[in-house]
């Protein structure tokens, strides 16, 4: 058991949350606000009524997300809707009348350079020699490594489909054998924008634009396209063993969604 606000204090400095807050679309950190103490949470990538029915039937008394359900607009913090109706309506009812606590963590968590998503699809790629693509007003979200020895891409797309998603698919527009390799969770395909043809030779990303590929055509560069959904659970699920570990309290994760 813990207090919920140890927890909200814990993970804001953790994750470094006021980092972010002039940048990320979503208001990270606690969002709902429930029971004063935690004994059980859900963590989750995204909300969905699947999402709050398995936390009332678990007992929960927290739901921690990647994608939260307060986003930030030109008029300050916005609910994902211009209208509380329908099935957001009940979920948010179901929340409320259950005391649930909601929390959010977006960009800290692809961000973070121990529990992130970039960090551990970069370790489940074997890269070495890990360097962070720089950012204007954050702190750095990509990564770039070096795969030593090289691989050939149709390799690295196996290592891929077998440890991220199975379904991946490869943009083949670049060199043959594979060394420098750059990581963006989500919807990082606008990153291969950042580099020139020979800076690196495979971009790992969740989803791109045609917009993207055309540019990746033009600079010879690969890109693997694993998934939006499938690019971001490791950020959430590490969240939960660390969340479990330091304030002892029961977690699970639960699937919210099936996309590629």
């Amino acid at each position: 058991m813990a207090r919920l606000y140890d927890i909200v204090d814990f993970l804001e400095k953790y994750l470094g949350v006021k980092n972010f807050a002039n940048v990320d679309i979503v208001i990270n950190g606690l969002e709902v606000e429930g029971r004063e103490e935690v004994k059980k949470a859900i963590f989750a990538v995204s909300l969905t009524r699947h999402i709050v029915n398995k936390a009332v039937e678990y007992g929960a008394d927290a739901i921690f997300l990647h994608h939260g359900i307060l986003t930030k607009g030109t008029r300050g913090a916005e609910l994902p809707c211009n209208i509380i109706q329908g099935k957001f309506k009940e979920i948010l009812k179901t929340i409320l009348a259950h005391d649930i606590s909601v929390f959010a963590y977006h960009l800290p968590l692809d961000a973070h350079p121990e529990i992130g998503n970039n960090v551990t699809i970069a370790s489940l790629l074997g890269l070495k020699d890990i360097e962070w693509i720089p950012e204007d007003k954050c702190p750095p979200i990509g990564i770039v490594g070096i795969l030593d020895p090289p691989m050939k891409v149709e390799e690295v797309l196996n290592i891929v489909k077998e440890k991220i998603n199975p379904k991946a698919v490869l943009l083949n527009h670049g060199p043959e054998v594979i060394r420098r390799v750059a990581v963006v969770s989500g919807a990082g395909g606008d990153y291969v924008r950042r580099f020139r043809k020979g800076e690196i030779d495979l971009l790992v990303t969740g989803e791109v634009k045609e917009q993207h590929e055309v540019y990746a055509i033009n600079e010879e560069i690969n890109i693997i396209v694993a998934g939006h959904y499938h690019t971001e659970v490791f950020g959430i699920r590490n969240l939960s063993k660390l969340v479990k570990d330091r304030f002892s309290i029961d977690t699970l994760f639960v699937e919210s969604c099936q996309m590629v």
